[in-house]
């Protein structure tokens, strides 16, 4: 071989091992190029997959709670949750407002000895599950559809929508504001059906079981609980020892032995007091004199009660005595001057009646009402003359008045402004007020009797007040005040057992993680 034909072997080998080693240096960077491409899409995956998790998208979708063949997505379970967290707050505002609470709760908070507001929540959550279930599988079972609620579920979820606008919020955040980060719209509106659908239904079986309340069933209960059913006058002076001090002049504490002296002291005092007030009494004293002469920690004159609620210490000893008995009863650190002035079963008939309640528009200054000026009585007064000429420019019967009442009406207590079996009790005429407890139960009232109309002034200090003018149509007497307590025991009594059985055929068990819910 020449050489230049073996140098040009040699330079042919030394290209071919440098074409190999360029091959395969080439294979190595493609496969890491695939390597790194596939751990950052995995990295991609996971980021997107970990954004889709901290956004509440796979913890909403969970399983939580079966109830009977039934199971609940977390945000379906938060639709209970937050249900039971308003209704809890709202009941709590009141106390708050009047000052008994310095706020509202926080979920951390002990709402008993054993158990968080949080715990409380979850509880009444699984119990409210269970229970509204069970109505609505069974108004199902007879004949209710969704459809049926179609019309006040959507007037539902516009009211919500408008709140959530006048808030500065969109629909879905003012969901999660209500019932955790957790609920969706479509969650909220399919629960909400469901609850309206039972609430639906459950208030036509308690019309049935109330209205199907027969005499026999409302003696027997009276027989069995005429303490509770009976109306009491009675009167009462109570009598407290006076405080004593626990330090002297000097602001030095006082020793035990000498506060305790003083207590005994001041207990005897009162004892001494309470019979002086017994004695006055047995010799022909009037209670209204002794309330004046003694000035007593607290009182009641020839006051009326339904139940043996307001006997608080002295419950007992009230229902042993005989009418115009009286006793001197020693309670804790005071004395009670008791008497029985009459114990009846209250045989006033209840009546039926339509309300067409105008109110005069109020306004609220350091989260107190502010009566309504006198544009607003005004305004008011137009209005329900309005509606009363209406009324004696058409056919004047109680379905015309009716409809007027239905449509117009702001007496929200009652369907429609109708009450039935309404009582002349305290409760009412705090509602409505006197005025209106005079019209309905004049002797002479007669069926078909439409009222002028009647103005109620309400206490900027009340919790459930209104100003405005009621118009109101006499439909009859109905059956007496101890009936209508009775029957509304019962009634509840076999509601609240029947709704106990259907509930009891949805049992309610958590299957999945409740941490997020409502949070």
């Amino acid at each position: 071989m020449s050489a230049s034909r073996e140098k040009k072997q040699r330079q042919d080998g030394g290209n071919a091992a440098k074409a190999a080693k360029l091959s395969k240096e080439e294979l190595e960077y493609k496969r890491k190029a695939v390597k790194y491409t596939i751990i950052g899409v995995i990295v991609a995956v996971l980021v997107a997959a970990l954004l889709i998790w901290n956004s509440g998208f796979f913890q909403r979708m969970m399983p939580t709670l079966k109830v009977g063949d039934e199971t609940l997505s977390a945000a379906e379970f938060s639709y209970f949750y937050g249900s039971a967290r308003q209704s809890t707050l709202s009941q709590m505002y009141t106390y708050v407002m009047l000052g008994y609470m310095e706020s509202l709760p926080a979920d951390t908070d002990m709402y008993s000895d054993t158990q968080t507001f949080r715990d409380y929540y979850m509880e009444s959550a699984v119990t409210s599950a269970s229970q509204i279930l069970g109505l609505y599988k069974d108004a199902q079972a007879n004949g209710y559809t969704d459809a049926t609620v179609d019309e006040t579920v959507s007037s539902s979820i516009e009211s919500m929508k408008s709140t959530a606008a006048s808030s500065g919020l969109s629909y879905v955040a003012y969901l999660r504001q209500s019932y955790g980060k957790l609920m969706t719209a479509s969650a909220y509106e399919k629960m909400a059906k469901i609850a309206v659908l039972a609430s639906s239904y459950n208030n036509a079986k308690s019309d049935e079981a109330y209205n199907g309340i027969t005499d026999d069933e409302m003696e027997t209960y009276y027989t069995e609980n005429k303490d509770n059913l009976d109306t009491y006058e009675y009167s009462m002076i109570r009598i407290n020892p006076d405080t004593v001090p626990t330090v002297d002049e000097e602001g030095n504490d006082l020793d035990e032995e000498t506060v305790a002296a003083a207590q005994e002291e001041a207990s005897a005092a009162a004892k001494e007091k309470a019979e002086a007030i017994r004695d006055a009494y047995t010799a022909g004293t009037s209670i209204t004199d002794l309330i004046a002469q003694y000035e007593p920690s607290s009182s009641a004159d020839h006051a009326t009660v339904v139940g043996t609620s307001s006997f608080t210490g002295f419950s007992e000893q009230m229902l042993a005595l005989e009418p115009e008995g009286s006793e001197l009863v020693e309670g804790t650190d005071c004395w009670y001057f008791i008497v029985l002035h009459n114990r009846t079963r209250d045989e006033t008939n209840t009546v039926d009646f339509h309300n067409l309640l105008v109110k005069a528009e109020t306004t609220t200054e350091d989260s107190k009402t502010v009566a309504p000026t006198p544009a607003a009585w005004d305004a008011a007064e137009q209005k329900i003359n309005g509606y009363l000429n209406e009324y004696n420019g058409g056919a004047k019967t109680e379905d015309s008045f009716a409809t007027i009442a239905t449509n117009n009406s702001e007496d929200t207590s009652a369907d429609g402004g109708f009450h039935e079996r309404f009582p002349k009790t305290a409760t009412a005429g705090t509602l409505y007020g006197q005025e209106v407890l005079d019209w309905l139960f004049d002797t002479s009232r007669q069926a078909g009797d439409v009222s002028e109309p009647i103005r109620h002034e309400g206490d900027v200090d009340g919790t459930s007040q209104y100003w405005g003018y009621n118009v109101l149509y006499y439909t009859g007497s109905n059956e007496p005040v101890w009936k209508g307590t009775a029957r509304n025991a019962l009634a509840a009594d076999k509601i609240n057992t029947w709704i106990q059985e259907l509930a009891d055929g949805m049992p309610a068990e958590v299957v999945g993680s409740t941490d997020q819910v409502g949070r």
